[in-house]
């Protein structure tokens, strides 16, 4: 945190939204978003579900992921138990796996799940989140099954991460054999641009995205979170 406020910065993220199912992943829309690293939002326990208004003035929910500043707040840390979950090899790194779960008092949708850390850094590498009490979710989403995030992270600057991708996909409740298409988004880093560069960083970069365009048909596994 006290690496971000030293030298904060702004990124772009592009976001692919639509349905999978057993065939493919219809894209929906692509969206842009400039991110400051200083974020205002705080954690709120049980109440991790927001509504905003779309670009064509329609309402829609989203989970709020927590940010890596919000992971290290006081009232996050209270309302979550936290337990090690051993370790994992990934892309010749170790990481450890810290398992967490949602206060059983919350009263309103959660986060639960893991993150993990690298042994050698103690950085933040991935997040894997699944929402808690989706019964006591608006009534507009009585629908919503489950939802399963997964985030990945790297860094602009040793000691500086920022998110790299997200996955996330929404299971629906099924009313005959056949299970409906999920709701899903994909986001990637798409470039940053510090306000103030630590030595030796590059003041800003583009980062090459894929080339995602409304009524895309891509294969399903590209939702590379749908388990």
């Amino acid at each position: 945190r006290l690496l971000v406020s030293q030298y904060p910065f702004s990124y772009v993220q592009i976001a692919a939204l639509g349905e999978v199912s057993d065939s493919a992943f219809l894209v929906h829309r692509v969206d842009t978003a400039t991110v400051a690293s200083l974020n205002p939002r705080r954690y709120r326990a049980g109440d991790i579900v927001s509504s905003v208004r779309s670009v064509r003035g329609a309402r829609e929910y989203q989970m709020d992921i927590p940010t890596i500043v919000e992971l290290t707040d006081d009232a996050f840390i209270s309302n979550h138990c936290f337990g090690y979950g051993g370790t994992v090899h990934e892309a010749g790194e170790t990481w450890y796996r810290i398992n967490m779960l949602a206060a059983d008092r919350l009263r309103g949708p959660d986060a639960h799940g893991a993150f993990f850390l690298d042994s050698a850094t103690s950085q933040l590498r991935r997040m894997e989140l699944d929402m808690s009490r989706v019964d006591r979710l608006p009534r507009a989403l009585k629908g919503v099954a489950s939802l399963h995030a997964v985030t990945t992270f790297t860094e602009l600057a040793p000691g500086i991460p920022v998110i790299a991708s997200v996955c996330a996909i929404t299971r629906l409740r099924g009313t005959g054999a056949t299970r409906p298409a999920s709701p899903a988004e994909l986001q990637q880093l798409a470039g940053y641009r510090f306000k103030i560069p630590p030595p030796d960083i590059a003041a800003r970069a583009v980062i090459a995205v894929p080339a995602w365009k409304p009524l895309d048909l891509l294969p399903p596994t590209t939702v590379w979170c749908n388990r």
